[in-house]
């Protein structure tokens, strides 16, 4: 397992969001799975946050298929007077990410 810190910045509605995150990271190449993990606060709004991603590639008709599942939560004050907005912008990084992945595996 690998442990990392960083800093998640965003605008989330009227808010500014500030969070110093733990995340750890674990592979096991044998069943080709990835797991990431992470949580931590933003103190200025009184929020907390956390995510997990479990993802897994599986070979499938001279291809693979990639598996992903995850959640994330956000309490606290930020969570009470924007939730509307947050589903939103998790709705777009998901978005994102998957438009990312794609347009990366297409490349291979």
């Amino acid at each position: 397992m690998r442990k990392y810190t960083t800093v998640l910045e965003d605008r989330v509605g009227p808010f500014a969001m500030r969070a110093d995150l733990a995340i750890d990271v674990s592979a096991d190449p044998a069943s080709r799975t990835l797991r990431v993990s992470g949580a931590g606060e933003d103190r200025q709004v009184a929020s907390r946050i956390s995510a997990a991603l479990d993802l897994s590639v599986a070979p499938r008709d001279g291809g693979s298929d990639v598996v992903v599942k995850g959640r994330y939560e956000i309490t606290g004050r930020i969570a009470t007077l924007g939730a509307g907005a947050i589903r939103k912008k998790g709705d777009k990084v998901l978005e994102d990410f998957f438009a990312n992945l794609t347009r990366e595996l297409g490349r291979a």
